[in-house]
């Protein structure tokens, strides 16, 4: 879901409203964050709706700013490599989603 939703908010702001790249893929990337700790705190961390909800965002939107950083740069520099920008924010959310499975479970919402 959540990459459904960066991959379409960054398709709308880049691809359709023409905001550069730079501004798109983080604006885009902050909105799937929302959707992205809604449906794992409710569904697939189940555990995690016992845990005090602070404490959990606070350590999930840490990650988030690391995810940002890579994403940004995956993004940017694969685009400026040649590939098409959404591929490049492809590769940067599978990467990203791979360590994030493992710090979700072990870090934040434990």
């Amino acid at each position: 879901m959540s990459l459904a939703a960066d991959i379409g908010m960054l398709a709308l702001l880049h691809g359709a409203l023409r905001v550069p790249l730079l501004a798109s893929t983080p604006i885009a990337f902050a909105v799937a964050s929302i959707v992205n700790f809604s449906f794992n705190r409710q569904w697939a961390f189940q555990g995690a709706r016992a845990g005090r909800t602070r404490p959990q965002l606070i350590r999930f939107y840490a990650l988030v700013l690391l995810n940002l950083l890579s994403t940004v740069l995956i993004t940017v520099g694969l685009s400026a490599l040649g590939l098409m920008y959404l591929i490049a924010k492809l590769v940067a959310a599978l990467a990203n989603a791979v360590a994030n499975f493992f710090l979700y479970r072990a870090w934040v919402f434990k």
